[in-house]
Formats: C-alpha cells, structure tokens, sequence
C-alpha cells in the first residue's frame, strides 16, 4: 500500500467501515458518509486517495465500488464494465465519474514487459539469437512455473476463509487481518482458556500498547484490555453492533495439524 498523507481525521466517531481499495493509479479509502472531526473540519462521503484528494465517485475496473447520485442522493454497488456509462436507477441520471482505475496487478505488468523484449529481440534477426532465446524462455517458463507454484502453495497457506464475515482473510505477519472491518485476529492458547482476540482499529488504538478485545459468548458482550491483564466491559460509547467474531470463540478452526 502507498503511503498515506493529509487524509481525513476523526472518523472513528461515525458509524461505518470505510472501505479500502489498491489500485494502479491510487490508493482509495471510501468513507460511507459525511462527518466532522473534532476541530470542526468538515469531511464529505466519498473517496480519498493517498494524497487527501477527494472523488464523489470512481471507477475501478476488476473491483466494486460505490456510486452515489447527484441529482436523488441514491447509492448503487457496480462493477466496472467496458465502455458502459452507470445510470441511476431511481432517477435515470448518468453517475458523475470523477476517476477510472483498474485492480493493481504486478503480474500483467511484468508479462507485458516480457512480450516487449521479445519483439524488440526478434527486430535483430540474427538466427543464433534465436536459439539462445528459445533457450532462455524455456529455461523462464520452466522456472516461472515452478516459482507460480511455489507462490500458490505459500498463498494457499497464507490465507483463511472467515464464514462469519464470508471472505477471505490474509496473514499481516503474526495475526490475521480483515482490511475490510481494519480488524486483527489471532487464537490466544498461550492462557486458558484458549480462545480468539481481536484488535479493531478505531477502537483497540484508543489503548495505547494494549487494546486486545475478547468476546464472552455467555454473557454475550465484549470485553476489552485497559492495561496489562487488566479486562472490562467495552465501553458503551464504541458501537459493539459493527464487530465480528469467531462463532466458536474456544476453537480454532484454522490450526493446522
């Protein structure tokens, strides 16, 4: 992810989950409605890039955002689709389009650099050089192919599917995460009993070095760490009703064998 500067502040105080994109051009957080932070500096719904600059709506080919109209103030999800303008579809109007993207994707741009060579290679004609290529993509294809896999193996063992959030979940060094919820989760069998924890940005950061929060199933509530292996009822000024948690809270359902 790019490095982020000038972005908008005080949004842990509204209610929502921003939503984070990685694109080619930018990286877009999408905040799902206006607010003011606490030196009464206004922000409006939309998306902010990595710079602080402001789009009402963008386009993202490979990737769903949210578009809202100017005219009736209606939402819709879309997908990008080649050559197609979205439309209203409660007051007929054409979205107003501030930008277009596409999905980051270092794979297609490497291949493309490849195929580049390759015809600038053929433009010298030589036959020799013909035979040294030939020898050198199989040599690539066969070491590509096995990196792919390699690659495929790791990602496949870097990932988890969360049934209760219905995605997929990747490692963020130690714990898991969810950029979707900014939300940090690892299963905690270092103390009995043995169950998940979650750090939620927005909520966990308020705590400094500690911030770790538990869910009792019993007593359905959530309990948070104030200081070192000191717990207490989340406060009631956090909004419980946006978080998540394993269903099974004394089960670790991704530990391998």
């Amino acid at each position: 992810m790019r490095k982020r500067v000038n972005q908008p502040t005080g949004w842990k105080g509204a209610s929502g989950t921003k939503v984070h994109y990685h694109l080619y051009e930018h990286d877009y957080d999408y905040y799902p409605e206006s607010w003011t932070d606490e030196e009464g500096r206004d922000f409006r719904e939309g998306y902010y890039d990595e710079n602080g600059n402001y789009y009402a709506n963008i386009l993202a080919d490979g990737a769903t955002t949210m578009l809202k109209c100017e005219y009736c103030g209606n939402r819709i999800l879309y997908t990008m689709k080649e050559g197609d303008l979205p439309s209203c579809d409660k007051c007929g109007s054409q979205f107003d389009i501030q930008i277009k993207d596409k999905v980051a994707d270092d794979k297609r741009q490497s291949k493309s650099k490849i195929i580049d060579n390759i015809y600038m290679f053929i433009g010298l004609g030589a036959v020799l050089f013909y035979i040294c290529m030939f020898v050198g993509v199989c040599v690539f294809m066969i070491s590509g192919a096995a990196k792919a896999f390699n690659e495929k193996k790791e990602e496949s063992s870097q990932t988890v599917y969360v049934e209760e959030i219905l995605r997929n979940c990747s490692l963020d060094g130690e714990d898991w995460y969810d950029p979707v919820t900014e939300t940090w989760f690892w299963f905690n069998d270092e103390e009995q009993p043995y169950q998940w924890q979650y750090w939620v940005e927005g909520i966990s950061s308020d705590y400094g070095d500690y911030g770790w929060m538990e869910y009792d199933p019993d007593e359905s509530a959530w309990y948070i760490e104030t200081s070192d292996g000191v717990w207490t009822l989340l406060p009631d000024k956090y909004d419980a009703s946006s978080l998540w948690h394993m269903n099974d809270e004394y089960t670790n359902q991704f530990e391998e064998d």
